[in-house]
């Protein structure tokens, strides 16, 4: 279902998931794609059957990708449509790939210039930028953002503090843009789409006794005499 009005777009999702208790970040997701996105598919189902529909088509430089990615969006008036992108000199078409390849070159940037160092508030008003291109990365099936500092996502998408900083605040903004704020708003589990995960020593435990368990009995047995994650990755690395 495509709906014109984002904010209309938005609430609809928002009350799917809701009405079918969708607890799982990827399941949110491809909720809000149905809603959300608009124009042509974003990858290739049928060797058979064209591209068909509008897209957002921007030419970027693969050595500078934010920058002239930071000169071609600015021009966008509907965010929810499809990149179709294209890189100077190459003649790869955009069946999806170079739109992937796209998204994972300047988040690499993204990490690099806005993050690693915290927060840059003398660039605040580039972060609503910033947040655009998350919030399309993670739309359009590419890499998702997984560093952003949990302060900061915690900040970004609740009303605590109330007067957040110029950073937040313009970051927010771009994540408004593609409908995304209010869904993580709304529905809290979509964020760990965004959270680095360590596996916790039980789980990678029962992940690793799983695998000797297909792998024979007397594995399985050995697995069990052991209680040392390290000790586990050692021996499942010997088979």
């Amino acid at each position: 279902m495509k709906i014109d009005d984002l904010e209309t777009a938005t609430a609809e999702c928002i009350s799917t998931c809701k009405k079918r208790d969708l607890n799982n970040p990827v399941e949110i997701l491809k909720c809000a794609q149905k809603f959300i996105l608009q124009g042509r598919p974003l990858d290739v189902t049928s060797l058979s059957e064209p591209l068909d529909g509008e897209t957002n088509f921007v030419c970027v430089d693969r050595f500078k990708v934010l920058e002239s990615a930071m000169e071609e969006l600015k021009y966008i008036t509907n965010p929810r449509l499809t990149l179709e992108v294209s890189f100077y000199g190459e003649a790869a078409h955009d069946a999806g790939g170079p739109r992937k390849e796209f998204f994972r070159l300047r988040l690499k940037e993204i990490k690099e210039k806005y993050f690693a160092n915290g927060l840059r508030e003398l660039m605040a008003e580039e972060y609503e930028f910033v947040g655009v291109i998350m919030a399309l990365n993670i739309q359009q099936n590419g890499p998702v953002p997984r560093f952003i500092p949990e302060e900061v996502l915690q900040q970004t998408f609740s009303d605590d503090p109330p007067r957040p900083s110029s950073c937040i605040a313009e970051f927010r903004k771009g994540f408004i843009r593609l409908g995304l704020y209010e869904i993580a708003k709304s529905l809290p589990m979509f964020l760990h789409l965004m959270r680095h995960h360590s596996l916790r020593k039980e789980e990678m435990l029962g992940s690793v006794k799983m695998m000797f368990m297909l792998h024979s009995r007397s594995m399985c047995e050995k697995v069990q005499a052991e209680d040392g994650v390290p000790s586990l990755l050692a021996a499942f690395y010997s088979l």
